[in-house]
């Protein structure tokens, strides 16, 4: 019979963190927000939660995780000139925010 060792894959430290902060976000009330800011919806939390699991970790800088008047779930890098901006939306979509023309656009220093 030939068995193979089962293998467990330990979370990255760094996605546990992010993982954390997207559900501390889900979970504030809509009461406690701005007042005329509209709540994200699941879908964009879920697509967030997606996107976070595919990228290669270790990350050489952690994307800063908040939420937009309009409803998107943001992850922005700030990295050595480097300047990602990605907004997950009420609707599925991902929104970019494009880099200033001066900016580098290598994300070599974001993702190792």
């Amino acid at each position: 019979m030939n068995t193979r060792p089962v293998t467990t894959m330990t979370p990255s430290p760094q996605l546990s963190e992010l993982v954390q902060r997207l559900e501390q976000l889900r979970s504030i009330p809509q009461n406690e927000r701005w007042p005329y800011s509209e709540a994200p919806a699941d879908a964009a939390f879920h697509d967030a939660r997606v996107f976070l699991d595919k990228l290669p970790f270790p990350l050489a800088a952690l994307p800063h995780i908040s939420l937009a008047d309009d409803g998107e779930v943001n992850l922005a890098w700030d990295c050595e000139g480097v300047h990602i901006d990605l907004g997950f939306t009420v609707r599925g979509h991902i929104r970019t925010t494009p880099a200033a023309p001066t900016a580098r656009s290598t994300s070599a220093m974001i993702f190792r």
